[in-house]
């Protein structure tokens, strides 16, 4: 039975330099994928005692892809009106009937600055998307952000151990020159 081998240069192998500047590039290009991994995790706050109804506004098409439904909203505030960007995992989201400049009721925590969207209302404030399903779709989508981080930064600790490495290799056989 044959055994399975990892290719690991020989100790004495010295890299050429345009081998440490590619490991270090793709370290590089890794650890910005890590970062911009990290930074799509959207804190979940604890639910509120008390809810208020704010006016939004759809400000794309819904977009919906494989697993998820992007929805963007402009909600007035107190201070005026922001930006807001909603993921959802739900089979029954991708069904609404939201159109670009409709106007909507999203609900928020009303002690606090906390831009989380606990729900989504129409005109006549029925519900269209409940606190249960916005909740379970952000776990959902920051547990593939966790998992991705987590893998991705294991390839830069990887590319980071075979630069240093091959810069040791580099230093130790050439004696410092």
């Amino acid at each position: 039975m044959k055994k399975f081998s990892f290719y690991m240069p020989p100790a004495a192998y010295v890299s050429k330099p345009a081998e440490l500047i590619v490991f270090f590039l793709m370290g590089l290009a890794l650890a910005g994928v890590v970062v911009f991994t990290w930074n799509g995790i959207v804190d979940v706050p604890p639910v509120p005692k008390r809810l208020v109804l704010r006016s939004a506004q759809v400000t794309h098409p819904l977009y919906v892809s494989r697993g998820q439904v992007d929805l963007y909203l402009c909600v007035s505030s107190d201070g005026g009106c922001y930006k807001h960007r909603l993921e959802m995992v739900h089979k029954n989201v991708a069904r609404l009937n939201l159109r670009k400049g409709e106007n909507i009721w999203v609900s928020l925590d009303s002690d606090s600055s906390n831009s989380f969207v606990w729900g989504i209302y129409d005109d006549e404030l029925k519900l269209l998307v409940g606190r249960q399903q916005i909740e379970w779709g952000q776990r959902y989508i920051n547990g593939g952000n966790y998992f991705m981080a987590f893998w991705f930064g294991l390839c830069v600790i990887g590319c980071l151990y075979f630069l240093v490495r091959e810069v040791w290799n580099r230093y130790f056989y050439r004696g410092g020159s």
